[in-house]
């Protein structure tokens, strides 16, 4: 299976100067010269608080050509609304990435306990919340364990992989090779996979996760609706027809990309 490296990131991938003082000491140069080809940044957190390094952070990975998207942790005790406008007035209007924004799906320590109907609920109100401004959907990032105890209501699952792709957290760390575990109710592929948490990588001098998208470069640039170099078509068809399964979803991801019959 070919994956394609990336990262996710948040003000602590910065340095820490006191209290909730962080500065960006990021070599955006050094991580995209390590190949990583996507990075995932925090831009809010619950329904007031603002990553006081998304900015940063989204115009500095801008500028070294990775793919970006935003994600936002959700706290689902708080109110809805004021958490989607968070999202759609943090993320510039006229710059809102090249991927699907994430939907971070799980729960501080210490925050009240939502699940069942009034999780998924809450849920389905953010993620169409943020789509109908967004113009396009998010994709969903949970780990199994908390799908499984938090979101089955009258012994199912919600359907959200019938439009939206599974960003899985899952930490085997080191090098990973264990195999992931989809969510019960997850009738699909992962499209993100989170296999490592917390860990400080070459030019950023605090902590990161790290990713993996589930396809080829060719078919990361078709997922994020971007040109395909000429020299990588036959590479993306070479990939559609060994697993036949994904033709018409390339294809959509893929936009006017001509396919030979």
């Amino acid at each position: 299976m070919s994956k394609v490296s990336g990262l996710d990131v948040s003000k602590y991938a910065g340095t820490w100067k006191g209290g909730n003082d962080f500065e960006d000491t990021t070599d955006y140069q050094k991580v995209a010269d390590a190949g990583y080809k996507f990075v995932y940044i925090r831009a809010a957190y619950g329904a007031d608080y603002v990553d006081p390094l998304f900015l940063q952070h989204w115009n500095g990975y801008k500028e070294v050509g990775l793919l970006r998207g935003a994600y936002h942790f959700c706290r689902a005790h708080q109110p809805v609304d004021d958490q989607i406008s968070i999202m759609v007035d943090t993320v510039p209007e006229d710059d809102r990435g090249e991927l699907p924004p994430w939907y971070d799906l799980e729960r501080w320590r210490l925050d009240p306990v939502v699940k069942g109907r009034p999780l998924v609920d809450f849920s389905e109100a953010y993620m169409l919340g943020v789509e109908s401004v967004w113009g396009n959907y998010m994709d969903v990032y949970v780990n199994a364990y908390f799908w499984e105890e938090n979101l089955r209501v009258n012994l199912q699952y919600p359907k959200w992989y019938e439009t939206r792709g599974l960003a899985l957290a899952q930490w085997p760390y080191g090098i990973p090779t264990n195999p992931w575990k989809l969510p019960k109710g997850w009738n699909d592929e992962w499209v993100w996979w989170q296999y490592r948490g917390d860990i400080t990588i070459d030019g950023i001098e605090g902590a990161c996760d790290l990713d993996f998208f589930n396809g080829t470069h060719s078919e990361l640039l078709a997922y994020a609706g971007q040109p395909i170099p000429p020299d990588n078509h036959e590479e993306l068809w070479e990939a559609i027809q060994d697993n036949q399964a994904y033709i018409e979803k390339l294809k959509s991801w893929a936009g006017g990309l001509a396919f030979p019959e």
